[in-house]
């Protein structure tokens, strides 16, 4: 939807992805659902999945994927569960003829628990881990991680580990900006599903996954 260039959510917190473009007199984000939905519509050209399949995952390391997408943090895993399968990486797919690559960002923050005996030097710990960049490049040459501070992206860019993923970095963003992500990824999936159970409720349960997540963005 990013990519077709859908507002999920705008500046004032409403769910817009249904929102028609009357200058192109069509909706960006229907016909984005519309798109991925039809790899499992059996009555399409390219249908290539139904729910009797594995996961993704599972079918790439046991060979009978040809391609999966996926973060970084999933490559230690891939080459754990498969250790002889010869892959590699390559950036995710653009709409074809758009200049402004999108990519949905997945990303984790660190934090402290309130119930820690030593939540101080908790603290000081990841200050100290962030605010220094040698520090910060120690720990990503270790974890092959992807920076969070642009100005070492650069070098990270011609690393042979993460190279790919952190020259998409800068183009990466999210999407949700409400009080519980959990219920807005459930409600997107739960429409996706129900979709390829029916393709002809597209529109009637994409608004129903408006709704939900709407009901998300001031409200845990």
């Amino acid at each position: 939807m990013m990519q077709n260039g859908t507002s999920i959510i705008d500046d004032q917190g409403r769910v817009v992805f249904r929102q028609y473009v009357r200058e192109k007199d069509y909706n960006p984000g229907v016909d984005a659902i519309r798109f991925y939905t039809d790899f499992a519509n059996p009555t399409k050209e390219v249908y290539s999945w139904n729910k009797g399949l594995p996961n993704s995952l599972d079918m790439f390391v046991q060979g009978n994927l040809a391609i999966m997408f996926g973060y970084s943090y999933q490559v230690p895993i891939i080459k754990a569960r498969a250790p002889k399968l010869n892959f590699g990486i390559k950036k995710f797919p653009q709409i074809e003829g758009r200049n402004d690559p999108k990519n949905v960002a997945d990303y984790w923050v660190e934090t402290v628990s309130k119930k820690s005996r030593y939540t101080n030097e908790a603290w000081d710990f990841l200050q100290f881990l962030a605010a220094r960049p040698e520090i910060v490049k120690t720990y990503l040459s270790s974890t092959n991680r992807i920076s969070a501070i642009k100005s070492l992206l650069a070098e990270e860019a011609n690393d042979d580990q993460v190279g790919v993923f952190a020259q998409q970095a800068l183009v990466s963003s999210s999407w949700y900006r409400g009080m519980n992500y959990e219920a807005a990824d459930k409600a997107l999936k739960e429409m996706v599903e129900a979709i390829a159970d029916n393709p002809d409720n597209l529109d009637y349960e994409a608004r129903i996954a408006e709704g939900k997540i709407g009901a998300t963005i001031y409200q845990q």
